[in-house]
């Protein structure tokens, strides 16, 4: 499937396939009673009656301004220049350079790094890192399900290490042309990371198995969350490490890692808010609205 993507994004021009981004939307979107779900939302949390300062400002939103994933964070309207670097559009990132798969058009590129820039706002639940959760320059990092590679490239100049993980690879080429710079830190693994050890797919724990652990895992992988937990045992069993694991995949996904974390000795925390899935079909229920990543620390035993 990602090499007939590449072949049609090489042999497709850029407005035609714009065009056809744009119709695809408009029919998925019509499929969609957002006004409905918006009502829904809004009346099911009213009904719980929450004294939960981030559900009453949820409650706030929904009834001032049309839904969206993040609801308390503002759309960027942040004006994105797409350069073009040999073959490879990139833009500035926190004055950096984030390359893009050869064929993304740019209106394509500029729709994804606003979703960037809104899912890493500091205020956003879908945000890693917060004042008090944080790296620093001895951190050995572990960049779990990387896609371009945001979260490394604004912590690259602060950390000891970085291990890119990244299972789809639409982005090699462009991940490798990012970090080119940063050749001497980072190191690339194209593979699936689970809980099994075979072709295409691979275990933190075999994989670090001769090399430092890393002591902060940050883990978006779509759902899969909990096989990569399950093939990191001997990681997770460390003192002083860090993990930022998404929590809204999954419904259960939020209460069962804070259940695993703590039961390991581990102080969490969520990011802030919650992200409101609208968009997941048979698993859009009750109570509508998820926590985005949970922050899971566990410091040296005295």
């Amino acid at each position: 499937m990602n090499r007939i993507i590449y072949i049609y994004r090489l042999l497709t021009p850029e407005c035609i396939r714009d065009l056809i981004y744009n119709r695809r939307e408009e029919k998925r979107k019509k499929k969609i009673d957002v006004h409905n779900i918006q009502n829904e939302i809004y009346n099911y949390l009213k009904s719980i009656n929450s004294s939960d300062p981030e559900i009453l400002e949820i409650e706030k939103f929904l009834l001032n301004y049309p839904l969206n994933t993040f609801p308390l964070i503002i759309k960027s309207n942040k004006k994105i220049e797409v350069k073009n670097g040999k073959g490879m559009y990139y833009v500035d990132f926190k004055n950096k350079k984030l390359f893009f798969p050869k064929g993304t058009s740019k209106k394509t590129i500029i729709r994804y790094c606003n979703g960037i820039f809104e899912e890493q706002d500091p205020s956003s639940p879908h945000s890693y890192l917060s004042e008090e959760f944080n790296i620093n320059e001895n951190s050995i990092i572990a960049d779990i399900g990387a896609a371009e590679g945001n979260f490394s490239l604004s912590i690259i100049d602060k950390v000891k290490k970085v291990y890119i993980f990244e299972a789809d690879n639409v982005w090699t080429k462009a991940l490798k042309k990012t970090f080119e710079p940063w050749q001497d830190k980072v190191e690339f693994v194209f593979a699936k990371v689970s809980n099994k050890n075979e072709k295409g797919y691979i275990s933190l724990d075999e994989f670090f198995k001769d090399k430092p652990f890393p002591y902060f895992l940050k883990l978006d992988v779509e759902g899969s969350e909990n096989c990569v937990l399950k093939g990191a045992e001997n990681i997770i069993n460390q003192d002083n490490i860090q993990v930022a694991i998404c929590t809204y995949h999954k419904y259960e996904d939020e209460k069962n890692f804070k259940t695993f974390f703590e039961n390991k000795g581990y102080k969490t925390q969520f990011s802030n808010s919650y992200m409101i899935m609208y968009e997941n079909g048979e698993d859009f229920k009750k109570p509508y609205i998820r926590r985005g990543v949970l922050r899971a620390e566990k410091s040296k035993i005295n």
